[in-house]
């Protein structure tokens, strides 16, 4: 019986074996040849941009919804877009349109203006972008009718209002400007219909750009171009091309709009490009910044005209972007402590004030703690890099005092991190963006 039970045994073994034999000899099905790589010329294509933070979720289903981040952007899922319960996402990405080699040139570009901040991010205005890319998840879903895409864009001098327009990126890189959309320029919201997922973002085809210096000592000079973004002409959706400077016919003349003639002058002319002057002189009778504005007006019947802003400074100044707020402090008065460590106290109008203190006022960076911190008071609200948690335990926020210059006691530096707004005793709320410029002479 155990012979017949071996035999029974060798013989699986063998039947198993000449099986797996033939199995391993059987002809394999060729996998398919990958999606030939499709090339547009003169077309705009940039990577995929990768996520920023967390995603907002949220289940829609065949009686419809929608689903928002902020004001910045709304999906409407109207009822029977969806046969079903769908789980809906917005991410955030990064902005590869403005920047599409990736991050590496994002990082690269600030190198042509490492001290001073603005309101915005560094991709404003590179390839007429306005705005955050958003990406929208399911992206093969199909609806089975137009969703809306509501996004928020900030009214701005430098760029044409009514050039807004949608882009969205295609699965190989390209960016579309769909021609069905409605622009509401009294809420600053553009709207698009469309029955797809993908990156969604915000531009304008005409806008002026600077070369970063916003910010400008005596004598200094600045660089302006006009920019346009031409597009491939489509059917439905036009295809964006890379942003070129506008055709010098299409200028009429630069002024200086805003302060004094006397704040400098404007060389361009007819010229798409132009450069800004700041005086060699000037003076205010207290510490602070000098405002001046610079328009390029066109040659067309709507008399389209865009702007931008210069700040003069000042030997003692302050610019601070704290939140959505952006204003300068010093005007009305300005205390410096004596010794070795750095106290100073920016007094401007509207009863704002800041103050910065740090262990030195040596070159290089203190990292906010105990004994590094900064505070901003606007009129009602205030801004602290120390704050609570409703309760009297500290909080040390996220950032760093920096001195970047010291000539001859002219303490020049920045302030860069997060801070708590304070909504109540020992209550703050956290994580919003503070960004202060400044420069100081010692005091014996």
């Amino acid at each position: 019986m155990k012979h017949i039970t071996k035999g029974i045994m060798m013989m699986i073994v063998i039947l198993f074996t000449i099986a797996c034999s033939k199995k391993a000899n059987a002809p394999i099905d060729p996998e398919p040849d990958p999606e030939p790589d499709v090339e547009i010329p003169g077309a705009l294509r940039s990577i995929k941009g990768t996520p920023i933070g967390q995603a907002t979720v949220k289940m829609i289903g065949p009686e419809g919804g929608d689903i928002s981040i902020n004001n910045d952007i709304k999906i409407t899922i109207p009822p029977g877009a969806v046969d079903k319960n769908i789980e809906f996402s917005i991410q955030e990405v990064t902005n590869t349109l403005a920047f599409p080699k990736g991050i590496s040139e994002q990082k690269n570009s600030k190198a042509t203006n490492p001290t001073f901040p603005t309101l915005f991010p560094d991709s404003r205005l590179r390839n007429g972008s306005l705005s955050s890319i958003y990406r929208l998840l399911p992206e093969n879903i199909e609806f089975k009718e137009d969703i809306e895409i509501s996004m928020r864009y900030m009214q701005t001098n430098d760029c044409n209002e009514n050039k807004i327009k949608m882009t969205f990126q295609d699965s190989k890189g390209f960016w579309h400007v769909p021609k069905d959309i409605t622009l509401s320029t009294n809420i600053d919201i553009v709207t698009a219909k469309t029955r797809h997922f993908s990156d969604w973002g915000i531009i304008t085809d005409l806008y002026l750009r600077t070369d970063g210096k916003e910010f400008l000592d005596k004598g200094q000079t600045s660089e302006l171009k006009v920019y346009h973004v031409p597009t491939i002409k489509k059917d439905n959706e036009d295809l964006l091309e890379p942003e070129v400077n506008l055709d010098n016919g299409f200028i009429k003349t630069w002024k200086i709009t805003e302060g004094s003639l006397d704040y400098g002058e404007i060389l361009g002319g007819q010229s798409s490009s132009a450069t800004y002057l700041a005086p060699t002189s000037y003076s205010l009778k207290k510490p602070g910044i000098l405002w001046v504005g610079v328009t390029v007006f066109f040659n067309d019947a709507s008399k389209t005209s865009l702007s931008t802003s210069y700040a003069l400074l000042q030997e003692e100044y302050c610019h601070f972007v704290v939140g959505s707020t952006r204003n300068t402090a010093g005007e009305v008065a300005l205390n410096v402590a004596s010794g070795e460590k750095m106290s100073v106290t920016f007094y401007g109008r509207n009863d704002y004030r800041v103050h910065i203190q740090a262990e030195n006022q040596k070159f290089g960076g203190q990292t906010f703690g105990e004994k590094v911190w900064t505070t901003v008071y606007l009129d009602g609200p205030t801004y602290a890099s120390t704050y609570y948690d409703c309760n009297p335990t500290p909080i040390y926020s996220e950032g760093v005092i920096a001195v970047t210059n010291d000539d001859n006691g002219l303490i020049r530096g920045e302030v860069l991190g997060e801070v708590g707004k304070k909504i109540g005793t020992y209550c703050y709320l956290p994580d919003f963006p503070l960004h202060i410029n400044f420069r100081y002479r010692k005091r014996n």
